[in-house]
């Protein structure tokens, strides 16, 4: 199963020297997702000329060896209140999450903007460290991006929308801030944030398993870890996932030792890649699939 995480990249104020590159992409987050979008298609619609059936003689011409299921990127910093309404009510306001339909969607759709609507997209990816800010501080003076974030919550628990979150203390930012980096990617954040909609469907990807040290990782007693377990303990639909956490046998034993403790984990954690960013620690992903395939041997069944 792949599940494309669509970021928004739009904002004018992205710190080119912190993001490596002269020129960040301009094309509309839509514009880009309707690209994907018609990626996926070419690729579930592929006939027999594409070669697939000669490659993988297992499968029929109308067999393919993905399930994929798109999330849309969206960072309310970029709409006013009535424009995100708009684009929540575009792309789910039928939103029902069954298999069936979502395939059945995106089999047909092309990159005309009209076919991004209902079952387009699975779910919702939002990344913080571009600038959103999980549950603002609210002033009197100011209350549109919290009505904002409310608004995109409370949607998403309505309609029973995942979101996938960026749950790490760092990423890839759009200003060179730390403070406000440390600010809005606090787990805190998404705390205030459940306890207002608390049927949020809401993963914290990248469970913070150890923490970098200059020489190598270390096992240590990370605050965060502790923060982010209590929230996957006190609600209900809050789940983790290892993505860019696990490459290493190590990384497993200390995987299986921290579900052990919490053994909910068990059932709300999940295998994920981020390809390619795990790229930066592995050579293949071939070669990190290999180490994840010897988790039985090394941990047992």
């Amino acid at each position: 199963m792949i599940c494309p995480q669509l970021i928004d990249f739009e904002c004018e104020c992205l710190n080119r020297a912190l993001i490596a590159y002269n020129l960040p992409p301009h094309k509309p987050a839509l514009g880009q997702a309707a690209d994907v979008i018609s990626g996926i298609a070419g690729y579930l619609n592929a006939g027999p000329g594409s070669g697939l059936a000669a490659r993988y003689p297992a499968l029929a011409d109308n067999e393919r060896i993905f399930e994929i299921y798109p999330f849309l990127g969206i960072n309310p910093a970029h709409y006013s209140l009535e424009a995100l309404d708009a684009l929540l009510e575009r792309c789910f306001s039928g939103h029902t999450g069954r298999r069936r339909n979502l395939r059945e969607k995106t089999g047909r759709a092309r990159a005309e903007g009209e076919a991004l609507g209902d079952h387009t997209f699975a779910g919702i990816k939002l990344y913080p460290p571009l600038g959103f800010d999980p549950w603002p501080r609210e002033s009197p003076e100011d209350t549109a991006a919290l009505d904002k974030v409310k608004l995109l919550y409370r949607v998403c628990e309505e309609k029973r929308i995942p979101m996938t979150v960026h749950g790490g203390s760092g990423g890839y930012a759009a200003f060179n801030d730390k403070d406000k980096l440390r600010s809005i990617t606090s787990i805190e954040k998404w705390s205030n944030a459940l306890s207002r909609f608390p049927n949020l469907k809401l993963n914290l990807a990248h469970l913070p398993l150890y923490r970098k040290r200059f020489f190598g990782r270390v096992e240590v007693r990370d605050p965060r870890l502790n923060e982010t377990i209590q929230l996957v303990k006190s609600y209900g639909d809050v789940y983790v996932d290892v993505s860019v956490r696990v490459f290493e046998d190590d990384d497993y034993r200390r995987l299986a030792k921290c579900i052990a403790t919490h053994p909910m984990l068990a059932e709300r954690a999940m295998f994920d890649s981020d390809f390619p960013m795990l790229l930066f620690r592995m050579d293949s992903y071939h070669e990190y699939i290999e180490a994840f395939s010897r988790t039985e041997e090394i941990l047992g069944p």
